[in-house]
């Protein structure tokens, strides 16, 4: 299915308006265009496959059309698919056609579209339960998402496949034709868009927008910029947050390491559209002392205040729970059973221990962000280790072995690394594909 199939071109021209019948919107729920006769415009007749199945409704107000031709300003038609009428065996798509009639009955130009024919899974319906192969071969996308995409392509459980890179992009070339074409009563999908364009918007705004300049930094100092994260590793986080709540997972999101608040700001924002909870680890005074030779005591400060204002001024603070305090003085004293993700940036090989002594608690399912990573650190998933002060990846690699879990890992951007267990881990969707998506959501 690509997102090129079937569409029409609907805008009104000047030359040639009159004796024109346009489809300018279809979906699997309705089709609706404009139609225009000088002498005036008797019916509007609608066609699958050749077949007739009805007449369209006429006469609805379109500026669009009035602009260019004031007389047809009442030129707008709409038609409601009824049930079971676009199921055609054997074809992925059928041919829509109107054709008009003038008052005299002469035919008007008509148009045509092709729409999917694939029963989505509806939002009125009982939810699916998920199957062996589903569970075996998990996608980067939310379990509805990934519901979607097998009716698209008419894949059963027999056809549950790896999702290679190759079935990722066909995937995403699917849903946004989806965008157009599929029934707005299709379960989780436009949740789904709309999630993406919120997250999206929210971050592109905050990293425009939110106080960047670190005012008690020294002279040239690495913590000059109080954001350390960009949008588009913000982005895969929100995304795989909804993906891990699609597939059950319960707990909050820990978040260690909050610096100004920015990723504390647009996670929170997240994990309230999920709602979820989210627990912000950070000691509002900066670094702990360390054996670091490149980072020192008190640098990345954000006080508490402060970080509290600008998760209230760009994010949510009604999602938030902050735990004051070096890790080593607060992790001991968490209440939570469950954990449903971690996020880290926290600079030092230390802090990296005292937060991933709470992996025992995060889902196996779910995954551990991190910053402080680099692509040569990940090699066909597997990750390279040399210990250092200043190495957050060998504490959650000690992590995940000390668990009982085997380790993978693999580079997001900037300086993010993601890091599953490889049997149970959902996997993450990754930026290329995210934002082809994105792109093609926010034409």
């Amino acid at each position: 299915m690509s997102g090129e199939e079937g569409r029409s071109v609907g805008k009104p021209s000047v030359n040639g308006i009159d004796g024109t019948a346009t489809i300018d919107h279809a979906n699997q729920d309705y089709i609706s265009g404009w139609a225009f006769r000088k002498g005036g415009v008797l019916e509007i007749e609608v066609f699958v496959e050749d077949e007739r199945v009805g007449s369209a409704n006429y006469g609805s107000y379109r500026a669009d059309v009035a602009r260019v031709e004031p007389g047809a300003a009442r030129s707008g038609f709409s038609f409601l698919f009824p049930p079971g009428v676009l199921s055609v065996s054997g074809k992925t798509f059928v041919s829509v056609h109107v054709v008009g009639r003038s008052m005299s009955g002469d035919p008007i130009a008509s148009s045509a579209v092709q729409i999917p024919t694939a029963a989505l899974p509806s939002r009125y319906a009982a939810p699916e339960v998920e199957t062996d192969c589903e569970a075996a071969h998990p996608s980067p996308f939310p379990r509805g998402v990934e519901r979607v995409l097998r009716r698209l392509r008419g894949d059963g459980p027999e056809d549950s496949l790896k999702w290679t890179a190759s079935r990722i992009d066909r995937a995403v070339e699917d849903l946004i034709a989806a965008a157009d074409y599929a029934s707005r009563d299709t379960a989780g999908l436009f949740w789904y868009f709309s999630y993406l364009r919120e997250m999206w918007t929210r971050l592109d705004f905050n990293a425009r927008n939110f106080p960047a300049l670190n005012r008690i930094s020294t002279d040239g100092g690495k913590d000059v910029h109080g954001v350390a994260t960009s949008p588009i590793e913000l982005f895969v986080i929100c995304h795989h947050l909804a993906t891990l709540k699609s597939h059950g997972v319960e707990g909050n999101l820990c978040e260690f390491g909050s610096f100004k608040g920015f990723s504390t700001a647009a996670l929170s924002e997240a994990w309230f559209r999920l709602g979820m909870t989210m627990d912000v680890f950070d000691s509002f005074a900066g670094l702990p002392d360390s054996d670091s030779p490149t980072y020192r005591k008190g640098e990345f400060m954000g006080s508490f205040n402060e970080v509290q204002a600008n998760v209230r001024e760009f994010g949510n603070l009604r999602s938030v729970r902050f735990h004051k305090g070096f890790f080593s003085e607060t992790v001991d004293f968490y209440d939570q059973a469950r954990i449903a993700c971690i996020w880290m940036d926290v600079d030092l090989e230390i802090s990296a221990r005292d937060a991933m002594r709470l992996l025992p608690r995060l889902d196996s399912r779910s995954c551990v962000f991190s910053d402080e990573c680099a692509p040569e650190d990940f090699i066909c998933g597997r990750i390279v280790e040399e210990p250092s002060p200043d190495r957050v990846i060998e504490p959650i690699c000690d992590a995940f072995r000390g668990d009982g879990r085997r380790l993978r890992g693999s580079f997001v951007a900037g300086h993010t690394g993601f890091f599953r267990d490889e049997k149970r881990g959902l996997p993450a969707l990754m930026p290329g594909p995210l934002l082809r998506l994105k792109d093609a959501l926010f034409v």
